[in-house]
Parts: structure tokens; sequence; C-alpha cells
């Protein structure tokens, strides 16, 4: 089983193709501390530059990921910390109070990564291995446990029959790889179109863009099915 990361060498022993589509953005992550308590609500702000997630800890803190172009994040970061705690409190036009880092920077460049298949003789790959997505949606975690789960029910990793059990069988592994392939294709795409979607600078496309974020926010049964669907497997 292939779980080694993006630069897969797994993947590239057993010879499988991997394409890339570079954003040119990058994700900084770090611990928050907010003047007001979280209250376990987490917030995401979108604007034209940039993608905020601030999301709950126990810790009573907020773990962070900042999602914009290289050249302005790169440029934040060799900021002082008091210019990046205004950066953020500008953002999210202190929701929950003052906001300061409380942890070091870190960053990951952003892209699209995606095989052309999931599975090589007797290997399957799972995770990053297989596939990278913008985090605005925070589901990248979520498709590397499907493809795990995926990847049991397929080679009955749970069966009984030990004596003839094999989780490598060409059958077994060609079922795991035409599930996740549409799945894991289905949520990159759509994801895709989001990306393009928030970062367009049009006049129409931001008035649209604010009137369907207003729209979503403001009937319950919109939202309410779109949390159900993005809670659904995929």
């Amino acid at each position: 089983m292939g779980t080694d990361g993006v630069n897969s060498w797994a993947r590239q022993k057993v010879g499988i193709l991997w394409g890339v589509k570079n954003y040119n953005q990058m994700a900084i992550v770090a611990d928050i501390s907010s003047e007001k308590k979280h209250e376990s609500i987490a917030c995401q702000w979108f604007n034209q530059k940039e993608i905020l997630a601030l999301l709950p800890t126990v810790e009573g803190r907020f773990s962070m990921v900042l999602s914009l172009p290289i050249a302005i994040g790169q440029k934040l970061m060799a900021e002082k910390k008091d210019v990046f705690n205004d950066y953020l409190n500008t953002i999210t036009k202190k929701r929950f109070g003052n906001l300061k880092l409380a942890s070091d920077l870190s960053f990951v460049n952003l892209s699209l990564s995606t095989v052309d298949s999931y599975v090589g003789k007797r290997i399957a790959l799972v995770g990053d291995s297989a596939h990278t997505i913008h985090p605005l949606a925070g589901l990248g975690l979520n498709l590397g446990i499907y493809d795990l789960m995926s990847l049991f029910n397929h080679c009955d990793w749970f069966c009984d029959d030990k004596v003839n059990f094999d989780p490598g069988d060409k059958k077994k592994l060609k079922d795991y790889n035409s599930d996740r392939l549409k799945k894991v294709l289905l949520v990159q795409h759509s994801l895709d179109f989001l990306v393009d979607f928030f970062g367009s600078s049009g006049k129409y496309v931001s008035s649209f863009r604010g009137f369907g974020l207003n729209f979503v926010d403001k009937i319950p049964i919109v939202k309410k099915n779109l949390i159900l669907r993005a809670r659904s497997t995929f």
C-alpha cells in the first residue's frame, strides 16, 4: 500500500502516471489565539486574493489555514507578527476579537494532483500519494480516509478466511480503482471550479459570488442540504 505522500516512491516505482495543476498559491498554517472564546465555531472568509479558514481546537485556540498567491504569502510571512495579526483582523473584522499568532508559521504550495490509476501490480495508492486538492473545503483528509475504507471493503481485509486471503488480488484492486477514480475526480473538479470562481476578479463575477454566498447563508434549507451533501460519502 502506497501511503508515502505527494512525492511517493511507491507510485514512481510501479510507474503510475502523476499529473499536476499548479495553483501558484500557498497555504500558511499556524495556531491562533483569540480575544473572545470560539465556542466551537469554525469560520471561513472568501476574498479575491485569499481564503481564510479558522478551525476551533480543544485548547481554546484556532487552527488557521490561509490560502493566497505565493508572492503575497511570501511577503506576508516575512513581516513582523504584529503586521500578520493586523492582516488577520482586517479579514475577520474582529469576529472573535483580536487575533494573534500563537505558533510559528509554516506553509505548503498548493496544487491539484491526480493519477491515471490508483493501483499497480499488487499495490494500491491512498491519500496524498494518489491525489491532492485545494484546502478551501477541508476535504483532503476525508478523501484519504475514504480511500482506506474503500480499499478495506473491496479487498476483504476483515474476512475470516485467512487461508485464501489475498488483498493484492487483481480483481479486488481493480474494483478499488474504479470506485476511487470516479469519486475523487468529481470532488477535485468541483473544488477546482470553486478555486477559479473565487479567484475571478470581474465585476459581474464578484457581484454574483457575493449574492450566491448571501443567498445560501440566509436560506436554511439550502444551507442544510449543502451541509448534508458535504457529509456524504465520496
